[in-house]
């Protein structure tokens, strides 16, 4: 029996390690030939070891310019023409408007597209960000207008503002939050007593829109109050507009405001030490390191904008904070430091949550049932 042929188009191999291994795993042991379409780092010969097809693309997620994004477009049509894939699967804004009108002008049968976040020019304010939110709207619902294709979102705000500003069909949309997580490698471990200083754990990227400036704002006022560690672990992304310097991050170590530790492959140790798990972001798909930090057990403070608000249940597993307010975000820290019960409460309560709303298991099904839907087995 021939296999069918699923070609990914994703920004970095690093992310599609983290965040769809577990999809493409599984879409190889159900009669799929996987074929994958990135930027390759470090990461391809561990990827090239699952047996796919690999092929290095220039798509950087940084502004290029028209001559840069026709040669990545003229890439992804010529791959199209060699694989000729059964299916297409494209991740992030980038992947989704290059594949999709690559997709369009092969005339690839079946295409998935992926949106896991609107990202800097949907959160960008002015009027420059406006119009080019106006052309990337425009591209979107060019490539939305295919016969057989899905549109996954990964939170319910995304969802609708997209199908209003693209015209997107709500019968081709599907809702998945977030990208799972194995309960079996994030285990839940013993409730933390206030016997010792509360971490406080920041693990993100080190960008301004996912809110370290208003995090290390907030560990000014809490440490002003009483003893706590305030950690950050994250990459640098100098990539992206929003990107800080590491001579800020130097700045607030030399000050005593955080201790940065870098970029962890493994988090769930730090996780496992940290009190809470806080992410004061403006914006996001649906962020894994508060899927983590629930699975592990941990009480969460989030911002109340799309994908954050819904990691939670307000009030049972975290709280909620307005985006940009460090004195907000201060206070929800106190508040759980200084209320022992509702925080054990909350500790278990967010363990719960994960296994009902984010086993792996569960996305990997999800997304296999779409690819047969499509494909009309």
């Amino acid at each position: 029996m021939k296999l069918k042929k699923i070609l990914f188009i994703v920004n970095l191999d690093s992310f599609f390690l983290s965040h769809r291994i577990d999809i493409a795993i599984s879409a190889q042991k159900n009669g799929y030939e996987v074929h994958l379409a990135t930027v390759f780092t470090k990461h391809k010969k561990k990827l090239k070891k699952y047996g796919f097809k690999l092929y290095p693309i220039n798509i950087s997620r940084a502004g290029q310019g028209i001559l840069e994004n026709i040669k990545s477009l003229n890439q992804i049509h010529s791959l199209l023409t060699i694989i000729r894939p059964d299916l297409v699967h494209a991740i992030g804004i980038k992947p989704i408007i290059l594949g999709g009108i690559a997709c369009r002008i092969r005339k690839v049968s079946c295409v998935v597209f992926s949106i896991t976040g609107l990202g800097y020019i949907f959160l960008s304010e002015g009027f420059l960000p406006f119009l080019r939110r106006l052309f990337i709207n425009f591209l979107l619902k060019l490539c939305f207008n295919q016969k057989r294709s899905a549109v996954i979102f990964q939170n319910k705000d995304d969802l609708r503002l997209l199908v209003k500003a693209t015209n997107l069909n709500i019968k081709k949309t599907v809702l998945i939050k977030g990208s799972g997580i194995c309960l079996q490698r994030y285990k839940f471990r013993p409730i933390i007593t206030r016997k010792q200083i509360p971490i406080i754990l920041f693990a993100s990227r080190l960008l301004i829109d996912k809110g370290i400036y208003e995090f290390v704002e907030a560990a000014k006022i809490v440490k002003s109050k009483i003893p706590a560690k305030f950690i950050v672990a994250g990459k640098l992304d100098y990539e992206n507009p929003s990107g800080i310097n590491i001579s800020i991050i130097n700045h607030w170590m030399q000050k005593g405001l955080i201790n940065y530790i870098g970029y962890k492959k493994d988090i769930r140790n730090t996780i496992y030490q940290s009190y809470i798990v806080v992410l004061p972001s403006y914006g996001e798909g649906f962020p894994k390191i508060l899927i983590e930090a629930a699975a592990c057990g941990k009480p969460i403070v989030t911002t109340d904008v799309p994908g954050c608000r819904d990691s939670i249940i307000l009030g049972k597993t975290g709280l909620l904070v307005n985006k940009k307010n460090a004195i907000e975000l201060a206070a929800a820290i106190l508040h759980l430091i200084d209320n022992k019960k509702k925080y054990i409460g909350m500790c278990k309560n967010a363990r719960k949550f994960a296994e009902n709303s984010f086993d792996i298991r569960e996305v990997v099904i999800k997304h296999l049932h779409l690819y047969k839907k499509i494909n009309k087995f």
